[in-house]
């Protein structure tokens, strides 16, 4: 929270968190800890870091979002879309032709 006490949705939490906390003293408390942790930090001249990560978080899930959002999404129709049109028609034709020879028989 401290190191990202200005992105957009940590505010929008807090937010939502305060008022959640209107009507939840156990919430409430929580949040008075976490103020009270911040405002330790900043009297301790911690540096605010807004690239900082939780421990054991890897920066590589971290930054998978960004890497998604930066490749071309894949628009389909690719070779194997065709090849499973194809198999589904071989399928079907071959029930066609089974179901005409079963008529053929019987008839």
């Amino acid at each position: 929270m401290y190191n990202h006490q200005n992105d957009p949705g940590v505010k929008t939490f807090r937010q939502e968190a305060d008022k959640l906390a209107e009507n939840d003293a156990d919430l409430k408390k929580q949040l008075a800890d976490l103020d009270a942790k911040v405002e330790q930090m900043r009297r301790d001249g911690v540096p605010v870091d807004p690239k900082a990560l939780p421990p054991g978080v890897d920066p590589a899930v971290a930054l998978a979002a960004d890497k998604v959002v930066q490749e071309k999404p894949d628009s389909g129709g690719g070779f194997g879309t065709w090849l499973v049109i194809f198999g589904v028609g071989a399928v079907v034709a071959v029930l066609f032709l089974a179901t005409i020879g079963r008529r053929r028989n019987v008839g």
